[in-house]
């Protein structure tokens, strides 16, 4: 495997998206534009038909593939963020797998990269958590 040559195509996506974004970095238009790079124009997209498929779980297989699950789908975007100038956190949820980012304000913005980027609320959370735990 050639790392570089992964590590390159991070590069270009990221790359892709702050030519999208200009000089104002503003947390949601930087998503906007993550997402859009990496989900309409890329086509990356969680792995729901072979979710346990080993491929999920190797970076340079999500990256050539464009399937993956909710971790490895956050570590590429978690990587293209950090090349933006957006800094976001990782957050396990039981079952699930979350970004955060946190603005000097402590606002907080969770983001559900296996649904496409999408801003999810603490409600959205908790609605998940009550559906995983309804039978129990």
């Amino acid at each position: 495997m050639d790392a570089g040559a992964y590590a390159a195509r991070v590069y270009a996506l990221a790359a892709r998206a702050k030519s999208l974004l200009g000089s104002v970095l503003e947390p949601r238009a930087a998503i906007r534009a993550i997402n859009i790079v990496m989900f309409e124009e890329e086509g990356f997209r969680g792995n729901r038909d072979e979710y346990y498929d080993p491929r999920n779980s190797f970076l340079n297989e999500v990256l050539d593939r464009k399937l993956g699950i909710p971790i490895t789908l956050s570590v590429i975007y978690i990587e293209v963020a950090k090349r933006v100038g957006l800094a976001l956190l990782g957050v396990g949820m039981p079952g699930h797998f979350l970004l955060k980012h946190y603005d000097e304000y402590a606002n907080e913005l969770l983001i559900d990269v296996f649904e496409g980027g999408r801003i999810v609320t603490s409600a959205n959370c908790q609605q998940r958590l009550d559906e995983i735990y309804a039978d129990k």
